[in-house]
């Protein structure tokens, strides 16, 4: 364009207000049209993206489903294989229940025989511990009358020797107490309320109270006294103002003679006094 179209295109457009208007049109028309082509430009780009991507991903698609095929495939393999597996370990465990099964029914066969073996064996024990007890019942009853007839031999042998001992201390005090004292006294034994007393008599103002026995020990001394006093308070006729406690007996211990000697008790024998006669006042 010369510069004098420029001048007279310029005049035209501060002059003229249609012209103006007019150009302006033009030159808008053209900028849309300009921006249009551009856009169409751009969205046939974008087609052809979206496209593509539409193509890329239908072919991930389809990769994933051939993915996923092979997947279900190898899974419906795999859950085959686990079936067949399993089927196989059941049919394993199924084999061997039924050989527990067989093994426990033997067991119990065996445990059945065993417990009827024992039965019969703890019957026969049983049958065999009691003729031995029987047997043992026997001997010990024999021995129980073994030991019977010995027990009944010792006491008439005891009760002889006692008596023995008594008859010879009636006569031994007796003798001792005419020569000695020149006293005469009728010696007995005599039961008081059930209770006996071995050696008894009294003459004036003097009685004699005591015991016989072949072996003396403390407790006789004791009793001896409880029978002295057991007169004193139920039979206190039979006692008199003076008296001689005495113990004849075939043997002494030293803690007898001791007592004795404290008690004022005159313990002799056949060959001699043991302690010191004394005559006792009665209070």
């Amino acid at each position: 364009m010369s510069q004098r179209l420029k001048e007279e295109f310029l005049e035209l457009l501060e002059k003229d207000k249609e012209f103006r208007y007019a150009v302006a049109g033009l030159v808008g028309l053209e900028e849309i049209l300009k921006r249009l082509d551009k856009h169409e430009a751009e969205l046939v780009k974008l087609r052809e993206d979206m496209l593509a991507s539409f193509k890329r991903h239908d072919e991930e698609i389809a990769k994933l489903r051939e993915d996923m095929i092979a997947g279900f495939k190898r899974h419906d393999e795999e859950m085959a294989k686990l079936r067949e597996d399993m089927l196989t370990g059941f049919k394993r465990h199924d084999d061997e229940i039924a050989k527990l099964r067989e093994d426990m029914v033997a067991g119990f066969k065996r445990y059945d025989e065993a417990i009827v073996k024992l039965r019969e064996d703890m019957l026969s024990g049983f049958k065999r511990y009691d003729e031995e007890i029987a047997k043992l019942r026997e001997d010990m009853n024999r021995g129980f009358r073994r030991v019977d007839v010995s027990l009944s031999q010792l006491w008439t042998t005891v009760g002889r020797l006692t008596l023995t001992v008594e008859e010879e201390a009636l006569d031994v005090v007796g003798y001792r107490l005419r020569n000695e004292l020149a006293v005469d006294i009728k010696l007995e034994r005599i039961f008081v309320d059930g209770g006996e007393i071995n050696l008894y008599g009294a003459a004036g103002d003097l009685c004699v109270v005591g015991e016989a026995t072949v072996r003396l020990g403390v407790r006789l001394i004791d009793e001896l006294e409880e029978k002295i006093a057991f007169l004193r308070s139920r039979r206190p006729d039979l006692l008199r103002r003076r008296i001689i406690k005495v113990v004849y007996a075939d043997y002494a211990p030293p803690s007898a003679f001791e007592e004795a000697k404290r008690r004022g008790v005159w313990i002799l024998k056949w060959s001699g006094d043991l302690t010191p006669r004394k005559i006792l006042e009665l209070e």
